[in-house]
């Protein structure tokens, strides 16, 4: 209104939003976590759980957006929680499951494995190619003779294969598969035993029994170049791998011969074999460039069937070329790439036994500076009631 005075104008004062948390789902392991804490991983924190429901437990292990979870299925995995002084604080709860000398774990993983194989379950999806070869009966088998074997009942797991192999006609092509399987799988026994020459001749009496015209027959071969060539029985090893190779290559419709799937990656067995058969003859050179493939080669994958990591192949072929250099570089790599229970704590503790490996090549392991500064602050020396548990209790069964 002209003349009136003028009124102050006053701006509202601003509206400020109240922050809203953002909204985190809930833990669905929030109910079995025992213990936690958290350990330094290349200077970057890692979250590391226990996990325990009944009978089961896992490591589960986050850094970032990567998440690790390991489920703890044998004493090995066990006793590599308990070596590394990192995980100190998962000690008393692991402890507190599987018994102060690992035995309750020990009683209870068979006695789980045995009750669901006689219930016709399966505790757990196939780790190994054999497993995922088979039908659930047979893999329930695998799985029940693997829990005795790991919990030192060896001449058990032995007899549970040996008994089912005899029970299994050769009748039909899923016959003969499980058979085939059986067979290499008690090989495998008596040749983690030290038994080398014993395993290859289960192999050739196995391949007689199944007939030489059987696409399954190519599996014993292999595996028995496999054994010779770990048995220092070079110039047999390298005569059988060559001659193989041809056959394996003639395939039809992704079959070799009349049946048998090729699973995937299966030419680097062939490559490691002769890599490790040259290396024995002293032909360097030529291991080299034969163990390429194993080197080089892109990790197969297949939907299916379980595949055999690279790495496990590398390191079977620098222990069985005595290099320990490569041993010791996949060692490490394995530390770099895993966030908990690396192989290496183990192949670094006094007393321990890795498969393969004589004691000199085990001892210049171990005296490797590269090695040393790895488990320097880190590996603690075993407490004397886990001694047992740390082979497998691998004594009389």
């Amino acid at each position: 209104m002209p003349g009136a005075a003028a009124v102050a104008q006053t701006a509202p004062p601003p509206i400020v939003a109240v922050p809203v948390a953002p909204r985190v789902a809930p833990d669905p392991y929030a109910a079995w976590i025992k213990a936690s804490g958290t350990m330094d991983y290349h200077g970057r924190p890692v979250r590391v759980d226990l996990l325990v429901n009944g009978h089961e437990a896992a490591i589960r292990a986050r850094a970032g957006a990567a998440v690790e979870m390991r489920p703890v299925t044998t004493a090995d995995m066990a006793i590599l929680l308990l070596l590394d002084r990192r995980l100190e604080f998962l000690w008393p709860a692991l402890l507190d499951w599987a018994g102060p000398d690992l035995g309750r774990f020990r009683d209870f993983s068979v006695a789980d494995a045995e009750a669901a194989y006689n219930k016709g379950e399966l505790r757990a999806p196939p780790r190994t190619t054999a497993e995922s070869s088979t039908r659930p009966k047979t893999r329930r088998l695998f799985q029940y003779s693997e829990a005795l074997w790991f919990a030192g009942y060896r001449d058990k797991a032995r007899a549970l294969v040996d008994t089912a192999r005899t029970e299994t006609g050769r009748r039909t092509d899923w016959d003969r598969t499980e058979w085939t399987m059986l067979s290499a799988r008690l090989a495998s026994y008596t040749s983690n035993e030290g038994r080398r020459d014993d395993a290859i001749r289960l192999l050739i009496e196995a391949k007689a029994t199944l007939g030489a015209d059987s696409p399954y027959a190519i599996n014993f071969d292999i595996n028995r170049a496999a054994y010779l060539a770990e048995a220092g029985r070079s110039a047999e090893a390298l005569a059988l791998i060559e001659t193989l190779a041809p056959q394996f290559e003639t395939k039809k419709d992704g079959k070799y011969g009349k049946g048998g799937e090729k699973v995937p990656g299966s030419e680097r067995q062939f490559a490691w074999i002769k890599a490790c058969a040259l290396s024995g003859l002293g032909r360097a050179e030529e291991a080299t460039r034969a163990l390429a493939p194993v080197l080089n080669e892109r990790q197969a994958s297949d939907p299916d069937f379980v595949v055999t990591p690279n790495a496990a192949i590398r390191q079977r072929a620098y222990v069985c070329m005595k290099q320990v250099d490569g041993v010791v570089r996949e060692l490490l790599a394995e530390m770099d790439e895993v966030l908990v229970a690396p192989r290496a704590l183990y192949w670094m503790t006094p007393g321990a036994t890795p498969a393969g490996l004589d004691p000199a090549m085990l001892a210049a392991v171990r005296a490797d500076p590269r090695m040393k500064a790895a488990m320097a602050g880190r590996l603690r020396p075993l407490p004397a009631e886990l001694t047992p548990a740390l082979n497998g209790w691998a004594g009389p069964s």
